[in-house]
């Protein structure tokens, strides 16, 4: 049996889904164990590599914790791989000195690639990537090759399962929430956001993420006409339910395609409308069953569609469980690390 040892950054209920959906990917070939390095060393130690490079110079206290208490585990746990996800708390000395192999997912792309994962991929031996679009310059691969990295692959974020109270799939008919928007509200998204949030007024419903200065900045600045109202994690599943149709706005556009709200809108029978990237068909056979848009007007455009023919969008909604049904997080971790087995 393989012993991997799962190394990521969440708080509150995040911390829950995570954790649970780490311990449920294990099977009779490969056996996960979360680690949370986020609860014991704060993310300002490494937030960035010149973060990251300081406090591992300067001996910080809660990063040395960290890193015996990592040695411990793999020691402990008899540890093959060391799979590190959404924070970069390693620094390259450190892991060259760890008795196992090491491995690095990265899905942020190029907003924070050049602070974050650039200097410090290179002391892993293996390095997944959630897209396979970095930058309008690079494919995520030609430059993970370009950094002198020999060993990568596409490994999708898929869908986290959901925990607590079951969920049972409403009809698209019996769903009350015309058209919806769930996460952060990064600047680079209040545009669209308040062309859309204007033109649909009271059908479409936003939850964001997002500090007071985000809000208000949405308000008058974008001329969003409206407050965004929060969501606790947990509740994001109930509200999909409730949902007709779902906007994918992504950061830095189509370069993030395949984000975690991708996988997760079909899975609750939401139909999906999101940017759209140079391969439409990445994900089969979901794929063929978003509508994309490449601008507000396009954006709207495809919603009109959908809202127009009930009929057509019944029957996305109908079959998009089944048809992302592949994307699962444990699936796709499962056989991610057995396609690198052979690296332990």
């Amino acid at each position: 049996m393989l012993r991997v040892l799962y190394s990521y950054d969440k708080s509150g209920d995040e911390d829950l889904y995570w954790r649970h959906n780490i311990e449920i990917s294990s099977s009779k070939l490969v056996h996960f164990t979360p680690f949370n390095h986020s609860s014991i060393c704060p993310r300002s130690c490494y937030s960035t590599a010149f973060d990251l490079d300081s406090s591992y110079r300067l001996g910080s206290p809660s990063l040395t914790a960290l890193y015996n208490l990592l040695v411990s585990k793999i020691h402990d746990l008899s540890i093959d791989l060391l799979y590190v996800d959404h924070s970069f708390p390693y620094h390259p000395e450190f892991l060259a000195s760890l008795p196992c192999v090491k491995a690095l997912r990265i899905c942020d792309g190029w907003l924070t690639a050049y602070k974050t994962f650039i200097p410090l991929g290179f002391a892993y031996d293996h390095i997944f990537y959630n897209s396979p679009y970095f930058s309008p310059t690079y494919s995520t691969s030609s430059l993970l090759s370009k950094l002198g990295i020999q060993s990568f692959s596409l490994q999708p974020l898929g869908h986290l399962k959901h925990i607590g109270e079951p969920i049972i799939l409403k009809d698209y008919t019996e769903r009350d929430i015309d058209i919806v928007f769930v996460g952060s509200l990064h600047r680079e998204k209040m545009q669209m956001l308040a062309d859309v949030s204007r033109y649909y007024g009271q059908q479409f419903s936003i939850y964001g993420m997002s500090t007071i200065k985000q809000k208000l900045a949405f308000f008058f600045l974008f001329n969003g006409r409206r407050v965004i109202r929060s969501l606790p994690f947990m509740q994001i599943p109930f509200v999909y339910n409730r949902s007709r149709i779902g906007i994918n706005i992504h950061n830095n556009g189509y370069l993030a395609y395949g984000n975690a709200r991708f996988f997760d809108l079909p899975f609750y029978g939401v139909v999906q409308v999101c940017e759209s990237p140079p391969d439409n068909d990445l994900f089969p056979p979901y794929s063929s069953l978003v509508h994309a848009y490449t601008d507000s007007h396009s954006l709207i455009k495809c919603v009109n569609k959908l809202m127009d023919d009930p009929v057509l969008a019944h029957s996305i909604s109908s079959r998009s469980p089944k048809a992302i049904q592949p994307y699962t997080f444990q699936t796709l971790l499962h056989s991610a690390i057995l396609d690198i087995s052979h690296l332990c």
